[in-house]
């Protein structure tokens, strides 16, 4: 594997390793907690459409085209954190081997744009970033202390917790 997709890699560990982080600091506790945001109005929503999103870029991979067709619109049922996390770490580990057998020149056609794994792979950073933004304003609207690795890794304030 080339170096350009080894650091994006390792950038995606990174930013797995803050959602993980957040997941296991919510538990089954608040993961559920209503917010107000159409369609991902709990935590746990939020988590579950990172796997789903995540199952569509992994599939864009083996394929070699990007498709979102079969990501949910709902997001709902029983699912406890520990089975969310069990989930991300093996489609992280279905993700690392599915790039390790591919050549590095593969692309992904992007409805009509080209991008290699490297970009691919930098525009799941970006839209798990995107969540995990979403869940750190939540955290701070709920005057809930973000976990110390997340807070440290991104360089933020920690608020009273008043839980």
């Amino acid at each position: 594997m080339i170096k350009e997709i080894e650091f994006t890699l390792d950038e995606w560990k990174s930013t797995r390793k803050n959602t993980i982080e957040l997941i296991n600091d919510l538990k089954n506790e608040d993961i559920d907690f209503n917010l107000p945001r159409p369609i991902l109005n709990t935590l746990k929503k939020h988590f579950q459409e990172m796997i789903d999103i995540q199952q569509a870029y992994v599939m864009a991979i083996e394929k070699g085209n990007m498709s979102f067709d079969l990501t949910s619109d709902t997001y709902h049922g029983e699912i406890s954190y520990i089975e969310l996390t069990n989930m991300m770490k093996e489609l992280d580990e279905s993700m690392v081997n599915i790039i390790a057998r591919k050549d590095h020149l593969f692309t992904i056609d992007w409805f009509g744009d080209i991008k290699t794994i490297s970009s691919h792979l930098c525009s799941l950073v970006a839209h798990e970033t995107f969540h995990q933004g979403q869940i750190v304003a939540f955290y701070y609207t709920l005057g809930r202390a973000i976990p110390e690795l997340v807070a440290e890794d991104w360089a933020l304030p920690q608020t009273e917790n008043r839980n």
